[in-house]
Protein backbone atom coordinates (compact mmCIF):
# COMPACT_ATOMS: atom_id res chain seq x y z
CA UNK A 1 0.00 0.00 0.00
CA UNK A 2 1.26 3.19 -1.09
CA UNK A 3 1.39 6.31 1.34
CA UNK A 4 -0.41 8.81 -1.01
CA UNK A 5 -1.52 11.49 1.59
CA UNK A 6 0.88 13.94 -0.88
CA UNK A 7 -1.08 13.12 -4.11
CA UNK A 8 -4.06 13.15 -2.70
CA UNK A 9 -3.87 16.75 -1.36
CA UNK A 10 -2.32 17.69 -4.57
CA UNK A 11 -5.19 16.42 -6.45
CA UNK A 12 -7.36 18.39 -4.24
CA UNK A 13 -5.25 21.64 -4.83
CA UNK A 14 -5.48 21.24 -8.26
CA UNK A 15 -9.38 20.89 -7.87
CA UNK A 16 -9.71 23.25 -6.00
CA UNK A 17 -7.75 25.54 -8.74
CA UNK A 18 -10.54 24.45 -11.36
CA UNK A 19 -8.00 22.70 -13.14
CA UNK A 20 -9.74 19.41 -15.15
CA UNK A 21 -7.51 16.34 -14.76
CA UNK A 22 -7.02 15.74 -18.30
CA UNK A 23 -5.51 20.16 -19.04
CA UNK A 24 -3.17 18.50 -15.25
CA UNK A 25 -2.19 15.33 -17.73
CA UNK A 26 -1.62 17.58 -20.53
CA UNK A 27 1.10 19.64 -18.24
CA UNK A 28 3.29 16.67 -17.11
CA UNK A 29 3.12 14.94 -20.68
CA UNK A 30 1.33 11.61 -19.56
CA UNK A 31 -1.63 10.27 -20.61
CA UNK A 32 -5.49 11.15 -18.57
CA UNK A 33 -5.13 7.46 -16.91
CA UNK A 34 -1.19 7.64 -16.28
CA UNK A 35 -1.97 11.45 -14.01
CA UNK A 36 -4.49 9.30 -12.27
CA UNK A 37 -2.58 6.32 -11.68
CA UNK A 38 -0.06 8.48 -10.23
CA UNK A 39 -2.95 10.50 -7.96
CA UNK A 40 -4.02 7.52 -6.97
CA UNK A 41 -0.89 6.47 -5.62
CA UNK A 42 -0.69 3.48 -7.44
CA UNK A 43 2.13 4.43 -9.56
CA UNK A 44 5.08 6.81 -8.44
CA UNK A 45 5.08 10.59 -8.76
CA UNK A 46 8.23 12.20 -9.83
CA UNK A 47 9.41 15.33 -7.92
CA UNK A 48 9.60 16.98 -11.53
CA UNK A 49 5.95 16.63 -12.80
CA UNK A 50 4.63 16.97 -8.86
CA UNK A 51 6.47 20.22 -8.96
CA UNK A 52 4.75 20.92 -12.45
CA UNK A 53 1.32 20.33 -11.00
CA UNK A 54 1.97 22.32 -8.06
CA UNK A 55 2.60 25.30 -10.21
CA UNK A 56 -0.61 24.57 -12.27
CA UNK A 57 -2.52 24.37 -9.24
CA UNK A 58 -1.26 27.50 -7.86
CA UNK A 59 -0.87 29.78 -11.15
CA UNK A 60 -3.10 28.18 -13.40
CA UNK A 61 -0.58 27.21 -15.95
CA UNK A 62 2.55 24.31 -16.06
CA UNK A 63 6.15 25.72 -14.89
CA UNK A 64 8.00 26.31 -17.65
CA UNK A 65 10.50 23.27 -19.17
CA UNK A 66 14.21 23.94 -18.06
CA UNK A 67 17.27 24.52 -20.56
CA UNK A 68 19.97 21.98 -20.19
Amino acid sequence: MHDNQGTNRLAARLALAGIKRRRAAGATHVSYSALNRKLRGDRPLSAADAQRLNQLAVRGHPAPEESP
